[in-house]
């Protein structure tokens, strides 16, 4: 094998279309290992009799791309392999990511609990889904001077949502931005479902709260 190539259905597309073609797969030697093509990262997940580069791989995004890059809907993908020969293999079955659509963070954003400095986040399910979503919240200062803190994961299904801080502790008097995204799987790992922030919320830990 000399290649995977990677397709992709969108919701606007009327067919699928090559995304991208991964040479070379072998010549990722360890589990720890990880090719970079464009925006596509490949790893092996090992199943081998030495355990990587083995006959299991996955592939990921290099990083969040914008939200103005996705429309709302399934996105279809299946893969192939292409022998040495440049010959292209059966199609792996198809596995579907639904994007439920996006969401505001309700503004403001206050600390709710008396004695505490720790705000509380709100939103709804993105078009009023019932889909059980893992949520992250991911909580950043704004002026980008130290790292961003990603706080404990929960799982919800609505119809109204929330999460009080729970990261280190916040500056007083300093703006922070948060954002949130979530999302669910199968199983077996052939669909999932998506939704996320339509952007980042700000708030401030004012004194007077103490």
């Amino acid at each position: 094998m000399s290649a995977f190539r990677l397709y992709q259905k969108r919701p606007q597309d009327s067919t699928f279309n090559l995304v991208g073609e991964f040479t070379d797969p072998s010549e990722i030697t360890s589990c720890s290992t990880k090719r970079t093509y464009g925006t596509w990262v490949l790893t092996s997940l090992g199943g081998g009799p030495t355990g990587c580069p083995g006959s299991m791989w996955y592939l990921s995004r290099t990083s969040s791309q914008p939200v103005s890059s996705y429309a709302v809907g399934e996105y279809l993908y299946y893969v192939t392999a292409v022998s040495a020969l440049g010959t292209e293999g059966p199609a792996t079955r198809t596995s579907t990511s639904t994007l439920i659509g996006t969401f505001p963070i309700q503004t403001p954003i206050v600390v709710e609990s008396s004695g505490s400095l720790n705000p509380t986040f709100r939103w709804q399910p993105a078009g009023g889904s019932s889909q059980s979503l893992g949520y992250w919240v991911i909580v950043a200062p704004s002026d980008g001077s130290s790292s961003q803190r990603m706080l404990t994961p929960f799982t919800s299904s609505g119809p109204t949502i929330s999460k009080v801080y729970d990261g280190p502790a916040l500056i007083l008097d300093k703006e922070y931005s948060v954002w949130i995204y979530g999302r669910s799987h199968s199983s077996d790992q052939t669909e999932d479902w998506a939704s996320f922030a339509s952007g980042t919320a700000t708030f401030t830990v004012a004194s007077t709260t103490q």
